[in-house]
């Protein structure tokens, strides 16, 4: 899976969500007491599908998206610049073809993180994509 997480990375690298961020995105965790805002990917799941001759993948990939920030005027351009980087994309990818990418699934939530300013109520935004891939 090392070929989907470098060209998530890569498409992340120079974007106005990395600019958003800080470029403080972060695989699988984020590190203790981080700053804000920032964005935490990981896998979620990455069925196989096979026919005599192809290979094909399904990967969802969760992206968590933290605002410490009051009003969601933040945390709002974030997941624009998100949905804007990723829906109806395609990837470079080795040794695989991006087919499709798309949203399937958004929840917000409010969180109580301990920062380093202490524990703080924090905006979390949990947005899914799925990543159609064949390989070549």
């Amino acid at each position: 899976m090392d070929w989907l997480l470098t060209a998530i990375k890569s498409k992340f690298t120079g974007s106005q969500l990395a600019t958003d961020v800080g470029n403080r995105l972060y695989l699988d965790r984020a590190p203790g007491k981080p700053v804000f805002p920032y964005v935490v990917f990981f896998l979620v799941s990455s069925p196989i599908d096979r026919t005599f001759t192809e290979e094909f993948r399904t990967t969802t990939v969760q992206f968590s998206l933290f605002s410490s920030s009051q009003p969601a005027t933040e945390i709002t351009s974030m997941y624009n610049h998100l949905s804007a980087l990723f829906e109806k994309t395609i990837l470079t990818l080795t040794g695989n073809t991006n087919i499709e990418s798309k949203e399937v699934g958004f929840d917000t939530m409010m969180e109580d993180i301990d920062t380093t300013e202490g524990i703080q109520g924090v905006r979390h935004w949990a947005v899914d994509f799925e990543f159609w891939t064949s390989r070549n």
